[in-house]
């Protein structure tokens, strides 16, 4: 069989980490990658093709059409097979990093290939610069990493027979038990959804010769533009924080030094941050993501003692200000997927809400009303003590870490 894989680029990361994986369990068939951004040696026993015109639109300067594309790709399946392929594995198609992926998609189905879309993200879910008008494609399979994407595709109008789950796979990473250093670990890329504010709050409450370190810096400009405003707060306010470059070791190694994993995310597609740590012999814990937990939860996996919010007082932060923002934000959202409703009732009954609470969650917040927390707590030992109080997980974070470096060493 003849099996072709297609995605944005070939980075290190999660999805490349899953298409080596794939690439892996198939490789008894012909295989071959086309991707719009091609690193070296990011794959490994297949051959890789790299279509300039299908990377991320923010890193390219292409003025070719869908067609010119889908020809391109079909004319080197041909000519790395003498014929198309038997299925074309697209991942993350409804995430529209490149904004022709959808009509050159369907230019190649016109032309008798057959499609697997595997969906690790969707635009919908708080993307709207990412979204795509066009309809998605008819006629095709469609994978998805968790239970929640399978009944959301389901509700959406799929047949049964169309939709597959296709779990990641976890594997053990390699790695000795002993802790060498005071490491409390975020092992992800430091993409904006991974709530990188979240981890320089932390880092108040962790044991003073502890520190936190976070492996990987993001690729997109965007996300490195407030990422290195995150790393500017943390040397300002002399934060126990380490980013990527200044941990200087391998993965395996930083898995191995840390006393436990710790999440912040507040939108995964699978998750590997959960369970890596745990067939690392690590203790992992943090933020819980319900939806997208549920499917741990079920097969074994203990995540009671992990937060589903961080509860800050109103007056910790300029919270009038926050809400503009947050009410202009949301309205152009709404704007950029193209719907045509009057949502500022609804969101002003949230904001009513939260004003009767007095509390809302640390990760709703934007980067700014967060740095003014960071900054507030930093200053004041009687707010720090008051976060404590209304959050029992951060009045025990220090007696976590005893327990996990005791239970370790056992």
């Amino acid at each position: 069989m003849n099996i072709a894989f297609f995605h944005y680029h070939t980075k290190k990361g999660g999805v490349t980490t899953v298409i080596q994986q794939q690439i892996d369990a198939l490789k008894e068939h012909n295989l071959l990658v086309f991707t719009g951004e091609k690193n070296l040696n990011a794959l490994r026993n297949v051959d890789v093709v790299e279509i300039k015109c299908y990377g991320y639109d923010e890193k390219i300067k292409c003025k070719s059409k869908p067609k010119d594309i889908a020809n391109e790709i079909y004319n080197q399946m041909v000519k790395k097979w003498g014929r198309v392929c038997d299925i074309l594995h697209v991942h993350n198609p409804t995430l529209g990093k490149n904004k022709n992926i959808v009509k050159i998609l369907k230019l190649l189905q016109k032309k008798g290939i057959k499609l697997f879309l595997q969906i690790h993200d969707f635009a919908e879910d708080g993307r709207p610069d990412s979204y795509i008008k066009e309809n998605y494609i008819k006629n095709a399979h469609y994978g998805v990493i968790n239970s929640r994407d399978y009944n959301l595709l389901l509700n959406s109008g799929l047949k049964k027979e169309g939709i597959h789950k296709v779990f990641n796979i976890v594997r053990k990473i390699n790695t000795n038990r002993i802790t060498k250093e005071n490491l409390i670990l975020y092992p992800i890329r430091a993409i904006r959804r991974k709530n990188i504010g979240e981890v320089l709050f932390l880092s108040l409450f962790i044991n003073e010769k502890d520190y936190i370190g976070i492996t990987l810096p993001p690729n997109s400009e965007q996300d490195k533009t407030i990422y290195l405003e995150w790393k500017k707060l943390a040397k300002k306010l002399k934060l126990r924080i380490l980013f990527d470059d200044d941990l200087n070791d391998n993965f395996e190694n930083l898995i191995s030094k840390s006393k436990f994993i710790i999440s912040t995310s507040i939108n995964e597609g699978f998750g590997f941050s959960y369970l890596e740590g745990w067939l690392a012999d690590k203790f992992v814990t943090g933020r819980i993501l319900p939806d997208i937990c549920q499917d741990f939860i079920d097969n074994g996996v203990n995540l009671k003692h992990m937060y589903d919010a961080i509860f800050i007082p109103l007056d910790f932060f300029d919270y009038n200000k926050y809400f503009l923002r947050l009410i202009h934000l949301y309205l152009l959202s709404i704007k950029r997927f193209g719907l045509n409703v009057n949502k500022r009732a609804e969101i002003n009954n949230y904001i009513a809400n939260i004003h009767k609470k007095k509390i809302i969650d640390f990760g709703l917040l934007d980067e700014i009303a967060q740095k003014e927390i960071i900054i507030n707590i930093k200053k004041s030992k009687k707010k720090l003590d008051t976060i404590k109080r209304k959050n029992n997980f951060l009045l025990n974070f220090e007696n976590i870490n005893k327990l996990i470096i005791k239970k370790i060493k056992v």
